[in-house]
């Protein structure tokens, strides 16, 4: 295995006292559109009962769709979007701040596939067949810190106490298919992080770009690339290439104790930490020198019962605090999602931390709720990993620690300090992580489509992108969807994905299969 060290004081990067970031945040189904007025759903309401939590971190989708929808590049972010059910970003950072809270954005494009259905459109180096250039997608990430950033021309119209974005994670689940127009890159991915960092630092020189998040689960997907590949294709560039990188660790709940469910959490935290030593280093106590942040975890009381599910949690956070952060050099942690769907027709409408009556009003807690505001209680704080300036030195797979006590030297000749190599470390049988692929069955990613096991792929995945085609470009429901078989529920619970959270009316649930 390759391995590389840096001295930590040779490659630091640049961080502010008091620049911290909620320690315990929240994904939502409703995502960006969490204050979109939709029958009961109430985002102020759920985002104060989250706030009183001690929740201080809210992540949701930026897209670059919503705000150049005409590709012009002039990035209206306070408008209510025509293409978007009316969004607007400054509506949504406003809402957040009020209660307390900052937006982790998740910098992501939609628009339609190379296969004719609406879904996650990555940019290209050349815009081709209508996708956004990487230059575009880039700019559009500067126009966001200048906005948003610290000192960010929001602000002086905000008539609130500013909360900065100081932290972007650039797309999400990259490394399945699904997510990159079903052909999953890591070279692709990184030309495309590298460029559009190097863009968010010329408008904010202390921008943390987060590696969006990776996952172990296929979800059926034949187009997957392994996590420790795209950090090495990061690293083969700079090893400060990015500044913390974000996991999805997903573990199939059925089955499995409390304690079980937290230890395969801790096993995936594992598993990336050990990539990151082996491809950027060690900082001080051996632990990685980018931070890992879990922007998305949860299990659906589909697969396990509610107290079971809050007992993983609860293992999980005792873990953390017990060692595991630090040794791992583990970030925020947040929950997908904060409340169910209303109409409970696929596995991840049951993520949630409360409960949702039919009508989208929220229905109480769950055990997870107490067990997630314990972990955020008082609003717990950390603080944010410095802002790492490229170094010079990149991962090479031929790094080698010299024998003498010498110098490693990578294949672009640049020497790194020996005796700093780290010991490759595999997770012992206990912590070991579980096959996401064969232990889990495919997932209902956030913000897409729902798909059905492998081996029914081909017809149902066809027939519900079909589905959420259709219901995308003729949102509104009529009378006689009352009457709606349950196949159209799920159809109707797969556009509201893809089409924008809760953008879609209330009433095209309600209509789709609630009783």
């Amino acid at each position: 295995m390759a391995l590389l060290a840096l001295a930590t004081t040779s490659f630091a990067g640049t961080a502010h006292a008091a620049e911290q970031i909620g320690a315990v945040g929240v994904n939502d189904l409703r995502s960006d559109g969490i204050f979109l007025s939709h029958g009961a759903w109430a985002g102020d309401g759920d985002l104060a009962l989250a706030h009183d939590g001690g929740i201080r971190l809210y992540r949701a989708r930026m897209r670059l769709d919503c705000v150049d929808p005409e590709g012009r590049g002039d990035f209206d972010f306070a408008r209510r979007s025509p293409t978007c059910w009316l969004l607007s970003y400054d509506d949504l950072v406003r809402g957040l701040t009020r209660h307390g809270m900052t937006l982790l954005p998740a910098l992501i494009n939609f628009g339609m596939r190379s296969n004719g259905h609406h879904g996650p459109v990555p940019p290209t180096q050349d815009g081709a067949g209508g996708t956004p250039t990487r230059e575009r997608f880039a700019a559009f990430a500067a126009a966001a810190a200048r906005r948003y950033g610290p000192g960010g021309t929001f602000w002086d119209t905000c008539g609130c106490d500013p909360k900065p974005i100081r932290a972007w994670e650039i797309w999400n689940e990259q490394n399945n298919g699904w997510w990159w127009d079903d052909a999953a890159d890591a070279e692709d991915y990184a030309a495309l992080f590298t460029l559009t960092r190097a863009k968010l630092r010329e408008a904010d020189p202390r921008a943390r770009a987060v590696v969006g998040g990776l996952v172990w689960d296929r979800n059926g997907e034949q187009s997957f690339v392994e996590p420790a590949e795209v950090l090495r294709a990061l690293a083969v560039r700079d090893v400060n290439a990015f500044d913390a990188v974000a996991i999805h660790p997903y573990s199939d709940a059925r089955g499995r104790t409390g304690e079980q469910l937290g230890a395969d959490a801790v096993a995936f935290v594992d598993r990336i930490a050990d990539d990151l030593r082996a491809t950027t280093g060690t900082g001080p106590g051996g632990a990685p020198r980018q931070q890992i942040w879990l922007t998305e975890m949860g299990w659906s009381d589909t697969d396990a019962a509610p107290e079971t599910i809050a007992e993983g949690f609860r293992s999980f956070s005792a873990r953390l605090d017990a060692g595991v952060r630090a040794a791992d050099n583990v970030g925020p942690v947040l929950w997908y999602m904060l409340r169910d769907n209303n109409v409970r027709a696929v596995r991840d409408d049951g993520l949630g931390l409360r409960y949702t009556h039919v009508t989208g009003s929220d229905a109480g807690p769950k055990p997870a709720w107490t067990s997630l505001t314990r972990a955020a209680a008082g609003g717990r704080m950390l603080d944010l990993p410095a802002a790492l300036e490229l170094s010079g030195v990149r991962y090479s797979p031929n790094a080698a620690a010299s024998p003498s006590g010498g110098s490693a030297v990578n294949n672009s000749g640049l020497r790194t300090p020996a005796g700093r190599l780290p010991a490759a470390r595999a997770p012992s049988p206990a912590r070991r992580a579980p096959s996401a692929v064969s232990r889990r069955p495919p997932r209902v990613a956030n913000w897409g489509t729902a798909r059905k096991p492998a081996r029914k792929k081909k017809s149902r995945r066809s027939n519900a992108r079909r589905s959420v085609t259709t219901a995308c470009r003729a949102v509104k429901v009529t009378s006689t969807a009352r009457t709606a078989s349950r196949r159209s529920s799920k159809a109707a619970t797969r556009a509201l994905r893809v089409c924008g959270g809760a953008s879609i009316p209330l009433s095209a649930r309600v209509a789709a299969g609630a009783k």
